[in-house]
C-alpha cells in the first residue's frame, strides 16, 4: 500500500461492519472503492485470515494489489456536435468535472457526476434539450489509459433575443 496511510484504511473499520459475518469481504470492497475513487481502477484486495491460538485472536490482513493509476487518454463525442467541436466539448467536460476526473484520472464513481456537469453546462450555453449518453470506456492494452466515448445530441441552441418589461 503506497496510496493511503494505514490509519486512513483503519477508519473503514467500524462496529457495524465488524459485527457482520462477511466483514473481511465488505472491508475489502470498501478499500477497493476508496482506491478506485483515486483512479486505481484495477485494484484488487484480498483478505487473508489467520488465528493466533495463544492469544485467541482472529487476525485479518488485507493484501492490496494497487495496479496502476488509469489516465484518461482521449474523449470522443459522436452525434450532433456540429456547433461545438470535439476539442471544446472535451475542454468543457474536464473543466466542469470533479477531481480526480478533472485531472484526467479515471474514476468510474465520478463519471455520472462528470457527465451531469457537462449536460448542465450545455444547458447553460443554451442547449436546453441536450442529451449526453455514456461514457463507454475502452481501456488500452497495458491498462494504463482509457478512451471515453460519449453520444451527444445537442439540439438547437436557444438564446434570449429580447426582454421587455411593462407596467409600473
Amino acid at each position: 500500500n503506497t496510496v493511503f496511510e494505514e490509519l486512513e484504511l483503519r477508519e473503514l473499520l467500524n462496529e457495524e461492519i465488524l459485527s457482520q459475518s462477511d466483514a473481511p469481504s465488505k472491508i475489502a470492497q470498501d478499500i477497493e472503492t476508496k482506491y478506485r475513487g483515486l483512479g486505481y481502477h484495477f485494484v484488487h484486495v484480498t483478505p487473508q485470515a489467520s488465528k493466533l491460538i495463544v492469544q485467541k485472536l482472529n487476525v485479518v490482513r488485507f493484501l492490496i494489489e494497487e495496479g496502476v493509476k488509469v489516465r484518461i487518454d482521449r474523449t470522443h463525442f459522436t452525434g450532433s456536435t456540429t456547433t461545438l467541436s470535439e476539442e471544446m466539448l472535451s475542454h468543457i467536460f474536464f473543466s466542469k468535472a470533479p477531481s480526480p476526473i478533472s485531472r484526467r484520472i479515471y474514476s468510474v464513481e465520478g463519471m455520472a457526476e462528470s457527465t451531469a456537469a457537462l449536460k448542465k453546462e450545455m444547458e447553460r450555453l443554451g442547449y436546453i434539450h441536450a442529451s449526453i449518453t455514456g461514457p463507454r470506456a475502452v481501456f488500452s492494452d497495458d491498462r494504463k489509459g482509457v478512451d471515453l466515448f460519449f453520444s451527444v445530441e445537442l439540439g438547437t441552441q436557444s438564446r434570449v433575443a429580447h426582454v421587455k418589461f411593462e407596467g409600473a
